[in-house]
């Protein structure tokens, strides 16, 4: 628990605080809050990222947990100052469609992601590797896909961008998020059918990877 308190401080410090010390008022503003609380659930929900963790299973992680990270963190520090300073918005919402998609996006992936965590329960691991007792779990959202938690965190992280308006880290963020994705989901399908062997391909069969009925 206090590596995960002390992690989601550091996070929610360098990226959404910080940043914006030049203007606190936007800092108490009401789409930068909502940022954190979103930040909160996410990394609250999910087993701590410590550097311990990814030294220990380097060889099956492949360092795609640092990729995540580093990813996550320069979308979503983009999209903080884009909005704060190249876009100089205030720290009120603009209602329209953009407002509107954002919050599905942002709060349907926080609820889909964090749905995907619970389903998997204790199976459910930050960086890639494997356990001698581990279950191929393909109930719930793993029905059809494979990887849905990615799904659910990809919607969150694009909606960020999209509720805050900034335009350019929207396009960086569709971009970006979903080439991380693809090299983590390769590096953990190779963990996965090194461990399940034919069960695994058989299940790659019969789902797709990170998006309903197309990839």
């Amino acid at each position: 628990m206090k590596a995960k308190i002390k992690f989601i401080t550091l996070f929610v410090s360098f990226i959404y605080i910080i940043p914006l010390l030049p203007h606190p008022n936007k800092i108490v503003s009401l789409p930068i809050m909502t940022l954190i609380l979103v930040a909160i659930i996410l990394f609250g929900t999910q087993p701590p990222i410590t550097l311990k963790d990814g030294q220990e299973n380097e060889s099956t992680d492949r360092s795609s947990i640092w990729l995540i990270l580093i990813a996550v963190s320069l979308i979503q520090l983009m999209v903080v100052l884009e909005w704060a300073y190249v876009h100089n918005n205030s720290s009120a919402f603009s209602w329209n469609g953009f407002t509107f998609l954002g919050i599905l996006l942002l709060f349907g992936g926080t609820i889909f992601r964090v749905w995907c965590i619970q389903t998997l329960g204790k199976h459910f691991t930050v960086s890639v590797k494997t356990k001698s007792n581990q279950k191929l779990i393909k109930e719930g959202p793993y029905q059809l896909i494979r990887h849905p938690s990615y799904l659910g965190a990809y919607l969150a992280i694009v909606g960020t961008a999209v509720l805050l308006q900034a335009y350019f880290s929207i396009a960086f963020a569709v971009v970006v998020m979903f080439l991380t994705y693809v090299y983590r989901i390769n590096v953990e399908e190779t963990a996965l059918i090194k461990h399940f062997g034919n069960r695994y391909k058989d299940y790659q069969k019969e789902t797709k990877r990170l998006i309903p009925f197309i990839y």
